[in-house]
């Protein structure tokens, strides 16, 4: 994006900020209402830290749209700048900055059964002995 201003493409970076900038506020501010009231019940720095910086990723959008309102390109890239600062120091705080996102691998394809198929033990049996057939098959 940082191109986009230096090159004076104001439509490109208008769009920029009026959708993908725009839409990563909500889910931030979701990500960490949600891990301090959603049952969840974290307390402490970690979830302030991320609502500082939500709100400062907000205080940059702010900026950020006012400067291209203005076609002003040295406070379009310093407002551009603290979003990225205050993204990528939010992602380093909640743990999703890695490649992944912090989910990590979950694999598909040797699933047993659901939460409640592994309580029916029928269920259970038939998709194990149906895992079993696969991996052997598959060895052949």
């Amino acid at each position: 994006m940082e191109g986009a201003v230096k090159d004076g493409r104001w439509g490109d970076v208008k769009e920029f900020v009026d959708g993908v900038a725009a839409d990563a506020a909500g889910p931030m501010k979701l990500y960490a209402s949600a891990l301090s009231g959603g049952g969840l019940s974290l307390q402490g720095s970690f979830i302030s830290n991320l609502e500082k910086y939500t709100a400062g990723y907000e205080r940059e959008l702010n900026k950020m749209k006012k400067s291209v309102k203005k076609k002003d390109t040295g406070g379009s890239l310093k407002a551009l700048d603290g979003l990225n600062e205050n993204l990528q120091a939010y992602r380093v705080t909640a743990k999703i900055d890695t490649p992944d996102g912090g989910v990590g691998e979950i694999p598909t394809d040797l699933r047993v059964g659901s939460g409640f198929g592994n309580n029916n033990p029928a269920l259970y049996d038939r998709n194990y002995k149906n895992i079993q057939n696969k991996v052997s098959s598959s060895e052949m």
